[in-house]
């Protein structure tokens, strides 16, 4: 029984300076509002995986970062025209981050019942770095999926208003 408790305490000792170190990594998050002949997008981006990213790139280049890394295309194939309308930094949380909003402008004539959005900022170059996609609904946000390198597209609930 001595032994057991000599084990306990040893093991304790040696996994202590593990868990003292180990932390959740901030996720992003992504919230979709479906609106007529488009789409209003605001991404919520950790600036330490953001900076992680782009290998130290300044924060302020998030908005044209961000574009590199969404598309919204239809089902007939064409990529919905897109334009970053703010980038900001704020707290979330507790957790410093950057907030990026997108609208896409969907193309004249498209076929309005089926989409994908395709998102991999972040996740492109940190394969443990998730992002969760929501949709907002009036006040309510209702979830619509999590996505983690190697799957960044999910089809996009429709059809539009």
């Amino acid at each position: 029984m001595r032994r057991r408790g000599l084990l306990g305490l040893a093991l304790s000792a040696v996994l202590a300076p593990v868990q003292a170190w180990s932390h959740a990594m901030p996720n992003s998050t992504v919230v979709a509002q479906l609106k007529a002949g488009g789409l209003d997008l605001v991404a919520y981006l950790p600036i330490s995986e953001l900076k992680a990213a782009t290998d130290d790139g300044p924060a302020a280049d998030a908005g044209e970062y961000v574009l590199r890394h969404v598309d919204v295309v239809g089902a007939d194939g064409r990529t919905w025209r897109k334009q970053a309308t703010a980038a900001e930094a704020d707290t979330r949380d507790g957790v410093a981050v950057m907030v990026v909003s997108v609208t896409f402008a969907r193309p004249p004539d498209s076929h309005a019942r089926a989409a994908r959005l395709r998102y991999d900022a972040v996740t492109h170059r940190i394969a443990s770095h998730f992002v969760l996609v929501y949709r907002r609904e009036g006040d309510a946000l209702v979830p619509l999926a999590r996505l983690q390198a190697p799957a960044t597209e999910l089809p996009l609930p429709l059809p539009l208003p």
